[in-house]
């Protein structure tokens, strides 16, 4: 667990990068709600996209409103979990175990995406055709 750990390490992140690369598209957007994961999938996934990287301040100064767009999604505070798709047309959801509450609710309860890897680090979802 994290608390074992007490620092994030690519290893923690193989299982899912293995399952995005074998699953999604080659070059698809991958919305990935928490940023400080980002080199370890910049290291063992170099065949997709990831909305943010080093650091999600980037993201603002280039776009402020897709900025707010994905900081409301990933906060839970706008529920409106078809503008990962409509917006930032994502194939899959990444989502960081550390990342609770209300994000993971809309995903779950929109009926728009189901969960389809699971580890001790990552949950990944991908949308309902």
């Amino acid at each position: 667990s994290y608390a074992k750990t007490g620092y994030l390490a690519a290893s923690q992140y193989e299982g899912s990068a293995r399952w995005l690369r074998r699953y999604l598209p080659y070059r698809t957007t991958v919305f990935n709600a928490m940023w400080d994961s980002s080199m370890a999938y910049f290291y063992l996934d170099d065949a997709h996209y990831f909305l943010v990287g080093l650091d999600p301040r980037l993201m603002r100064d280039a776009d402020s409103e897709r900025y707010q767009t994905w900081f409301d999604l990933q906060s839970g505070k706008d529920a409106n979990v078809s503008k990962i798709k409509t917006v930032f047309h994502a194939s899959a959801v990444l989502v960081d175990r550390r990342l609770t509450g209300n994000f993971v609710k809309n995903l779950r309860e929109s009926g728009l995406y189901a969960m389809q890897y699971e580890d001790e680090w990552v949950q990944i979802f991908t949308p309902i055709d």
